[in-house]
Order: C-alpha cells, then sequence, then structure tokens
C-alpha cells in the first residue's frame, strides 16, 4: 500500500492512533483473557504487552 502511495507521488503519510474506549473493567476477567481479546482484534505485541503491564501493575487489578 505505501509503495503504490509513493509511485502515484504521494509526499505525506499522517498516521493517527486509534482511540480505545474503557468502560469499565471486571476484575473477575483473568488478565490472559484480556489479553486474548485483545489478540483477536488484531493489535500488536508491543500495544498488547502495555496494555498487560497496566493491568498487572495498576490499582484497577489489585484491589
Amino acid at each position: 500500500m505505501v509503495r503504490a502511495m509513493f509511485e502515484k507521488n504521494v509526499v505525506e503519510i499522517v498516521l493517527r492512533p486509534q482511540a480505545i474506549t474503557l468502560e469499565e473493567f471486571d476484575k473477575s476477567i483473568p488478565i490472559s483473557e484480556v489479553i486474548s481479546s485483545l489478540e483477536e482484534t488484531g493489535h500488536n505485541a508491543k500495544f498488547l504487552a502495555e496494555i498487560k503491564d497496566g493491568l498487572e501493575n495498576s490499582s484497577i487489578h489489585r484491589s
């Protein structure tokens, strides 16, 4: 896709982050299940690692 844009002399590509809205967190759901669900929707490994780390170290999951 990027190659096709350059062939058409596209000189600017803007990438926008995708917003994720977390409405509510259910502490009874294991973190591994949350991560697995996010993997199925196509999120990349770096993003998943950051989410996992955040959940494991947050007061949301520990309390």
